[in-house]
């Protein structure tokens, strides 16, 4: 199965280089998933939070359709490798300033290629880690009417 991953960033030539290495570090983390990825440009929207704070993950399937368990699996490893470069990047400002106690609260937001959220995984100030998933709950209409 093939699946491609878009990481979204605010505008790409606002990254500084150090912003840069750390989508570097998530690009190789889902490469050893066997997922290719690449980083592109998010037009800003919404407020209160920077475009920093917010990362999106766009999965596609590449070639055929992809089968609902297959899908799964890519979404496990999505989510256990976009936890891990949360950590990993968090760990390393610690070390860099071990005073700094508590960081800004970090997302990733892993979206399905119709743009429909699929998981996400929240970093707070404490450096606690939460995954949601999301459960699709369809209306169907009443076929028989007596």
């Amino acid at each position: 199965m093939t699946v491609r991953a878009t990481i979204t960033a605010g505008p790409t030539s606002l990254i500084t280089d150090e912003a840069r290495a750390e989508y570097e570090e998530l690009l190789e983390l889902l490469r050893e998933e066997d997922i290719e990825a690449e980083i592109r440009d998010r037009a800003a929207a919404g407020a209160g939070v920077t475009w920093v704070e917010i990362t999106e993950v766009w999965l596609t399937p590449a070639g055929s359709a992809v089968a609902g368990w297959a899908i799964g699996k890519v979404l496990d490893a999505v989510s256990r490798r976009a936890k891990q470069w949360l950590k990993n990047k968090r760990r390393r400002k610690l070390e860099a300033d071990p005073d700094q106690k508590q960081q800004r609260p970090q997302s990733v937001i892993i979206k399905n290629s119709m743009g429909e959220p699929e998981r996400r995984i929240d970093v707070d100030p404490d450096g606690n880690v939460t995954e949601y998933r999301w459960v699709k709950v369809e209306d169907e209409e009443q076929g028989n009417k007596e």
